[in-house]
């Protein structure tokens, strides 16, 4: 009896030993760790873990996060009959305060299952149950018997500013402009990876309660994806924000500044009917399969090479991200990138306990349809400022044999100056005897920068001036997947900092000198000469793209803005002026489109005694004139004085004279039947004498 009791007393503790059981943080973090180093082959001895998070459910801890700091993430199950390992990445780190929209919904769907396995007390299954022993027990991780395929997606996307650009305006949003959607994000990166179509085709329109109506012509729009870049965050590209733009219309896209929505089942038909994607794309609903059938559909596509579409719903947020590889452990991980400039990508298990599909659906098959691949030219000519290259085969097909292709990457235009390129290599793969070439200059005769190939591998290239040369040479003995550089352009520093002028006349602009204007500029200019009254500006030309790009005058002596001034003028803006004989300029633009910017002229009043007590408020313009120009000024007690303007000999052609004059005096001077050349504008009176310069052109 005292055998069969501890027999059954043994029986028992063994079952409830494969029930639930809260892993405490100390031994997740020592798994996790381990988890690491045998998945990345990195020494587990030399990792550190930097930042923890832990994320609670009703049944208390539901999964910890470690933060690494060689870069990397791991979240680590909290429960020992789940899988240990729910989501991890091997660069960047997790930020619970700068994740994708929808990203808490996401994740939501591991704290139901973790909660769901507690209140039930769920068995452990086999596979789970080895997962953890091998990792308690320094095993190999377990494999699934594939490969696995790494992340397809290279590119980095997000959904706001400045991928936002063409969403409708709405000053509480992002930018100045609503999110553009993480659906429309998804289905861009997955065109943006297939380079796709270069012309769509119909048109779209709707009516949004908010912003009217949004309409997109996709058959009248080239989508320019040499023109656009894998990431963008830091600059506006106006391809990258078009194609989001135009993939949000044809969902009929609910925009708003917090977040923008649409239907995920819309996707197939928009792809096929407005992108020219085949007919094979396909919506399809998780909860309609198996679990095994389900990863089975994924990892087909995915072994193709072809990005899927996927969302989730947690209830009251749906989010859409692309499913874009997987790894080759037991149970599988799946890599999302969620559109959110990398934020939260990584690997993530889609095991399902419970019933809780948490909404999740995928448009499969997405493959362009016929006409692809668009093959290069012989030779061609890439003019955008920051662009990538591609062989011409597409991302799955390797290239053809015998091939050669030339690309003159040349940005420089009559509107932007380029110093240098910078070209580094996003995706390079080559046959044996197949050389990629790039020159530092418009032609092969230019000097070589570099020779890649296959033995030789792509480093990052600068070039010394705003051309280079790619090219692509295949000789057909074997081919391979291609490749992709990326080209950015480096522009001038037009002005920087604080510039302090004290001449008493002069010509300032904002340093492009006939170009536009760079982005992100931050200036100011003191404009200050000694003993001077007055100040008057100005302006021969002033134009910007928009009104965050703006010229704020302030009078330096009582801090009084005079004017903001932006936007295009057809004529210059009219003179300021700055009593004082202070001024300060404030300079300042965004990282949005650019325009020819501006040029003014200072002249100064009171430079000396004699002229204090004879005017004041003296503006001049235009000048240089060439058919007349205008003068204006102040005069106060009942003065007398003579105008005269004169030649360098002094010799004089225009002369007038005021007696007992007060208030404000305005003449305009013809000058149209002189000759281009500089004159001088002589005034004298009882209190003095003021002189300025004239030019005639």
């Amino acid at each position: 009896m005292k055998h069969r009791f501890l027999l059954i007393v043994t029986l028992i503790a063994f079952s409830l030993g494969t029930f639930a059981a809260k892993v405490e943080i100390s031994e997740a973090r020592s798994l996790a760790l381990r988890f690491f180093a045998q998945n990345t082959n990195a020494d587990a001895a030399s990792l550190r873990i930097s930042q923890e998070f832990i994320t609670t459910g009703r049944t208390g801890e539901a999964y910890y996060v470690f933060n690494l700091s060689e870069g990397g993430f791991i979240i680590f199950s909290a429960e020992d009959t789940y899988v240990p390992v729910i989501g991890y990445a091997t660069r960047g780190q997790y930020d619970p305060n700068h994740m994708p929209i929808g990203y808490d919904g996401f994740m939501q769907n591991y704290t139901n299952q973790i909660d769901f396995l507690r209140e039930n007390l769920t068995e452990q299954t086999s596979e789970i149950s080895g997962a953890w022993q091998n990792l308690r027990q320094n095993n190999p991780l377990t494999k699934n018997g594939a490969k696995g395929v790494e992340p397809l997606l290279i590119g980095t996307w997000n959904q706001d500013d400045p991928y936002n650009y063409h969403c409708p305006y709405d000053a509480a949003g992002p930018g100045d402009h609503v999110y553009s959607g993480c659906v429309a994000t998804a289905m861009s990166q997955i065109m943006y990876y297939w380079r796709w179509p270069n012309q769509g085709q119909g048109t779209a329109s709707y009516y949004h309660i908010d912003y009217g109506t949004l309409t997109a012509n996709f058959g009248a729009t080239e989508y320019h994806f040499d023109g656009m870049l894998h990431n963008s965050d830091s600059k506006y590209n106006y391809y990258d924000a078009e194609l989001q733009y135009q993939a949000g219309v044809s969902v009929r896209m609910d925009y708003g500044p917090d977040g923008s929505g649409a239907q995920s089942n819309k996707v197939p038909s928009a792809m096929i009917n407005n992108f020219r994607y085949a007919t094979s794309a396909n919506y399809l609903e998780k909860q309609s399969y198996s679990q095994s059938v389900w990863e089975s559909k994924i990892k087909a596509d995915i072994d193709l090479g072809h990005p899927i579409y996927y969302s989730g719903n947690d209830g009251t947020t749906g989010h859409a991200f692309v499913l874009c590889g997987y790894d080759d452990n037991s149970p599988t991980n799946y890599y999302f990138n969620f559109g959110w400039s990398g934020s939260g990508n990584g690997y993530y298990n889609l095991t399902n306990v419970g019933g809780f599909y948490n909404g999740q659906a995928m448009v499969s098959q997405i493959v362009p349809a016929s006409g692809y691949p668009i093959l290069p030219n012989p030779t061609n000519e890439i003019t955008f400022l920051d662009g990538t290259i591609e062989d011409g085969s597409g991302p799955v097909a390797d290239y053809a044999s015998n091939t050669d292709y030339k690309w003159l990457i040349n940005p420089q235009t009559a509107e932007d100056s380029v110093v240098k390129l910078s070209i580094t290599a996003k995706r390079f793969d080559l046959g044996a005897g197949d050389v990629v070439r790039i020159y530092d200059g418009a032609d092969v005769n230019a000097p070589l920068l570099a020779e890649f190939s296959a033995a030789n591998p792509p480093t990052d290239l600068n070039t010394t001036g705003n051309k280079a040369l790619i090219h692509f040479i295949s000789d057909g003995s074997s081919n391979a997947n291609g490749f992709i550089f990326e080209y950015t352009s480096t522009l001038p520093s037009y002005c920087n900092g604080t510039t302090m002028l004290t001449d008493v006349t002069g010509t300032l602009n904002d340093g492009s000198n006939g170009f536009n204007y760079r982005a992100n500029t931050s200036c100011f200019f003191k404009i200050q000469p000694q003993y001077a009254s007055e100040i008057t500006l100005y302006f021969n030309y002033f134009g910007t793209a928009d009104e965050n790009d703006y010229l704020k005058v302030i009078n330096n002596s009582n801090s009084a803005t005079l004017a903001v001034l932006t936007g295009s003028y057809t004529n210059p803006p009219s003179p300021i002026v700055v009593e004082g004989g202070k001024a300060y300029l404030l300079w300042r633009t965004n990282d949005w489109k650019q325009d020819m910017g501006w040029e003014l002229r200072w002249e100064t009043l009171n430079v000396g005694e004699e002229s204090r007590e004879l005017l004041s408020g003296f503006m001049l313009w235009p000048n240089p004139a060439q058919s007349f120009f205008n003068v204006a000024f102040n005069v106060d007690n009942n003065q007398t004085f003579q105008i005269k303007l004169v030649d360098l000999t002094g010799g004089i052609l225009y002369n007038n004279q005021a007696t007992g004059f007060s208030g404000r005096y305005e003449t305009k001077i013809d000058v149209s039947k002189l000759a281009r050349g500089i004159y001088f504008l002589n005034i004298t009176g009882d209190r003095g004498t003021y002189t300025r310069k004239v030019i005639v052109k």
